[in-house]
Order: C-alpha cells, then structure tokens, then sequence
C-alpha cells in the first residue's frame, strides 16, 4: 500500500484551489461543503463565470496568478489549473512549506491523491486503486452506491444519537460493545429500508437497555427523513 488513507478535518481550515475550470471548481465545491476557507485562483477566470460558486460563503475568489502570499497557511492545495508547467510550480512551492498537495491531472506529481466516493450523510465511503486505475475506482464506487442506500445514512444519524446515550449508563466495555454491534443488524437496516416505523422501534427496543426505552420515540425523527 503506497498512500496512507486518512481523512482530513478541514471546518475552518485555509485551503488552495489552483484553476478555476470544471475540476477546480468541482474541488472548490467539495472542500466548501467540508467547511474550509477556499481560495480559488485562476487568471483565465472571474468570479462572475459562476454566480452561485463565487457568493458561496468561504470562498475567495482571485483572476490572477498564484502568489507565495496565497500559501499563508494553507493546509491542503489542490494544482488544477489544466496548465502543467504551472501546476508543476504549485507543487514545488508546496514542497518548501511542506504542503500537502494533489495534481488533478497527474496525480502521482503530487503529494496525495484522492479516492472515489460514495456518500450517505457522514457515512462516507472511499476507495482507491492508488492511481493504478481510476476505472476501476469508479467501478467499486458505483456497487457501493448500489449497496449502501439511504436507509444507512439515516442509521448513521440513529447511532449518532444513542451512542452518547448508551455511555452515559456507565456499561463495561465489552457491554457497550454488544450493544453497538446488535443495532448495526440487518433487520434494523431491512426496517429502514422497508420504511416499517414500527418494525424499526421494535427492533431497537430488542437492542437497547430498558433504561433507553424511553428515548426511541425520539428516534422517529431521524426515520421520517427516509
């Protein structure tokens, strides 16, 4: 295995957008919904190319070239600008501060590489051939697009929601761990998927102490997002 996989919390981190074209801005697209700080760069592009991008809060926006100024704590960079010369520039300039950085385009240029994903909510699924094949990628993205359906992100949001419940009754280890393994059970997930509210409460009743009983109609919430 040659890439470490790792997931970055970026909320109110300074990220770099090199390009403002289709890629980056796709880019600029993902790391705003991940709440990071974008500055997005292009001289070839101005804002008013895509209203809806540029009054996104979070994003900053310049027609101009890349500057060391831009770099200023910058945590993630991101070269896809389409132009190599100036990518293989945005990398190196990484290089010596010591930024991680990826290259649309070439990937193996850079200093990281991003995996196909499938996302439900927080349930965020990833997967990488490590620049070997991005087809393939694709390909085991979409079964688990096929796989992994809406029923599993609204049981994310479930767990979410009783895990600090469950360790709050000051269980044992091995206790609180039967208990979170039952509720990841395919007939609560069946329940979701079949939207049987009342198959859904049974079975997590089956699951949870008595003392948690009481909180399950809270749950009702979360299921009627299906």
């Amino acid at each position: 295995m040659r890439y470490y996989p790792v997931f970055f919390d970026i909320a109110n981190a300074r990220c770099l957008v090199l390009g403002a074209g289709g890629v980056g801005r796709r880019k600029a697209r993902t790391l705003l919904s991940a709440g990071a700080h974008v500055i997005l760069v292009d001289p070839f592009s101005a804002p008013d190319e895509d209203p809806e991008l540029a009054a996104t809060p979070g994003l900053s926006w310049y027609s101009r070239d890349l500057s060391d100024a831009d770099l200023d704590g910058v945590v993630l960079a991101f070269a896809a600008s389409g132009n190599r010369e100036a990518n293989g520039a945005l990398v190196n300039r990484c290089r010596e501060r010591n930024i991680p950085c990826n290259v649309a385009d070439k990937p193996e240029d850079g200093t990281f590489i991003l995996p196909a994903v499938h996302c439900q909510e927080d349930l965020v699924l990833a997967v990488s051939t490590g620049g070997a094949s991005p087809a393939l990628a694709r390909h085991a993205r979409q079964k688990l697009e096929a796989s992994f359906g809406r029923e599993y992100a609204v049981l994310c949001r479930l767990l979410g929601y009783l895990r600090p419940l469950v360790l709050g009754l000051k269980l044992s280890q091995p206790e609180n761990r039967d208990i979170f393994r039952s509720l990841v059970d395919e007939e609560l997930l069946d329940a979701l998927r079949d939207r049987d509210w009342t198959k859904c409460e049974n079975s997590l009743k089956a699951r949870l102490p008595q003392a948690l009983h009481q909180h399950v109609g809270d749950l009702y919430a979360f299921y009627k997002d299906l």
